[in-house]
């Protein structure tokens, strides 16, 4: 592929994510998923081009976005199972950093502080072979701390309900020992 049909290509693959997935808040989320299609393609070896020559092609597609262009386009089938394959690829990846990052806290830093972005930084190599972009891997560091803070006060929660529930249930066992009547 010349460099302006793979430059057509991920802008094209671009319209098609944003208008089944997601409209992006900002420009950084934008270079995140424009890096992922590529990183995708990559890994299954649909294309081969320099980690620096991808750097400035996502670039140069996130600066000829138009969101109204993507709102509206109209997608072909090989994009549109291209678009959703990055897109099972994106959320399979955040899935087990996630839970590899929690099994890491729960076992080894209980009571430390942590340093999230590092460790997490630390784990994608685990989980994934081939080297991200830096706006792909920022953005995955942000959606598994999003992420995993909630599920930790969800855990927090659910506890404090479960501990609120017992009290309720020795009070009422309480209640009903003092009403009984003795023989």
């Amino acid at each position: 592929m010349t460099n302006s049909a793979v430059e057509r290509s991920l802008l094209e693959s671009l319209n098609a994510y944003v208008k089944h997935f997601e409209i992006p808040n900002a420009r950084e989320e934008l270079l995140a998923i424009a890096s992922s299609i590529l990183t995708f393609q990559q890994k299954q070896g649909k294309l081969a081009i320099t980690y620096n020559c991808s750097e400035a092609l996502i670039h140069q597609v996130v600066n000829q976005f138009e969101v109204e262009l993507a709102v509206n386009c109209v997608v072909d089938s090989e994009t549109e199972k291209l678009v959703k394959e990055v897109n099972r690829w994106r959320r399979s990846l955040e899935s087990q950093v996630l839970k590899i990052l929690i099994a890491y806290v729960q076992n080894f830093l209980c009571n430390q502080k942590m340093n999230l972005p590092e460790i997490i930084l630390s784990i994608i190599p685990l989980v994934e072979d081939i080297q991200l972009h830096k706006a792909e891997s920022e953005s995955l560091i942000q959606r598994v701390i999003s992420k995993f803070y909630f599920q930790i006060n969800a855990e927090k929660a659910a506890k404090q309900v479960d501990d609120e529930m017992e009290t309720l249930r020795k009070l009422l066992l309480e209640k009903s020992k003092s009403n009984q009547l003795p023989n």
